[in-house]
């Protein structure tokens, strides 16, 4: 369903504030960027650096870029993109051009569907941390969990290979599950809300922040980086005003190096 006029207006004044100087952040020179995207970023800002710090101690040169890739507008109206969201996506395409960018490395589904569909080289995170053999067996102690893929993993298998990759090197415990026990974090709808019930009790693993936020509500959820990292606070709940000042933290950790 379209958003409504007021939405769409909403949609753009936030992409317009998420890329403003206060909370975006790009470290200078670098051609490689861990670009986490916005609902880890504002859900856990302490994870975020946490990770691009771990990256950044493996290769120098992977700097941070906290910013908006522009897709939460296509979503607005998928079938007939808004003029404002394609005008976003040609300036996130430029600055990237003119960075001289030659791979992103995203945790988000979205960020690398929307980076691939503009020509970046991307690259998901969970791909080059499946290369780091200091993870093997690192979650071999944890309780068994059930383990829902998100929606851009559902149709680029590439995403979810990825995930897999990286869950058997960590030895990542696995309840016996249907291949996709939960609907998208977004449908609430009967059906959903009973698959969200049967799960009350089951520990749930998931690698998108938007999922692991929306999910912790009503079942014991975390992100894999969550568990990689031994961060053991909860994700952030949504929230507008929060989530500026969850960038503003991540920004002013990120300066720190």
């Amino acid at each position: 369903m379209a958003a409504s006029a007021g939405g769409r207006a909403w949609a753009w004044l936030e992409y317009q504030l998420r890329r403003a100087w206060p909370f975006g952040l790009r470290t200078p020179q670098q051609r490689r960027y861990f670009y986490p995207g916005c609902a880890l970023t504002s859900a856990a800002p302490e994870l975020t650096v946490q990770v691009w710090r771990h990256l950044k101690a493996q290769d120098p040169d992977i700097g941070l870029w906290l910013d908006c890739c522009a897709y939460p507008l296509r979503m607005q109206r998928p079938k007939d993109p808004t003029p404002e969201a394609l005008r976003a996506e040609a300036v996130i395409g430029r600055r990237v051009a003119r960075a001289g960018v030659e791979e992103i490395i995203t945790a988000c589904g979205n960020c690398a569907h929307q980076f691939e569909r503009l020509g970046v080289p991307t690259r998901s995170l969970y791909d080059l941390l499946a290369q780091d053999q200091a993870w093997a067996g690192a979650l071999a102690g944890e309780a068994p969990v059930i383990v829902h893929h998100p929606c851009p993993a559902r149709v680029d298998l590439e995403q979810a290979a990825a995930f897999e990759s990286l869950a058997a090197l960590a030895a990542l415990p696995r309840a016996p599950q249907k291949k996709h026990p939960l609907s998208c974090c977004l449908n609430k709808d009967a059906t959903a809300q009973r698959r969200r019930a049967a799960l009350k009790d089951q520990p749930l693993v998931t690698y998108c922040g938007h999922c692991t936020r929306s999910f912790q509500r009503d079942i014991p959820t975390r992100h894999i980086l969550q568990l990689l990292f031994k961060e053991d606070r909860r994700l952030i709940p949504a929230g507008r005003g929060r989530w500026f000042l969850n960038y503003l933290r991540a920004r002013l950790m990120a300066r720190r190096g």
